[in-house]
């Protein structure tokens, strides 16, 4: 399933917008005082301010072929934590596509 677009509510829209835009380097779409949305692959991902705290867990699938370009293209951005001593990331195969997430964590 592929998503077009993808709206997900957050109250700390700056840090998002900072990290989505400056520290991975994706496209920001469109930006007002209360969202903005940036372009991943073929979906556009929409951050809308609320005074709520909403916490999500969401990942991006890479071809499996991709996976050690990926990891370098993520170093140069954050850090990566390490899941075992010997392993940088743990991945789960799902035929082509390979399972990669990263958690932000924002300062308060």
């Amino acid at each position: 399933m592929r998503f077009k677009k993808l709206k997900l509510y957050t109250n700390k829209l700056e840090s998002e917008l900072e990290f989505y835009s400056k520290t991975l380097g994706f496209e920001v779409l469109k930006q007002t005082a209360n969202h903005f949305s940036v372009k991943i692959g073929w979906s556009e991902l929409v951050f809308e301010k609320t005074e709520r705290e909403y916490k999500y867990h969401y990942c991006f699938l890479i071809p499996s072929n991709k996976l050690n370009e990926a990891l370098k293209w993520m170093e140069k951005r954050t850090e990566i934590v390490n899941i075992k001593m010997a392993e940088k990331l743990k991945t789960l195969n799902l035929g082509m596509l390979t399972h990669f997430t990263f958690m932000m964590q924002v300062e308060t």
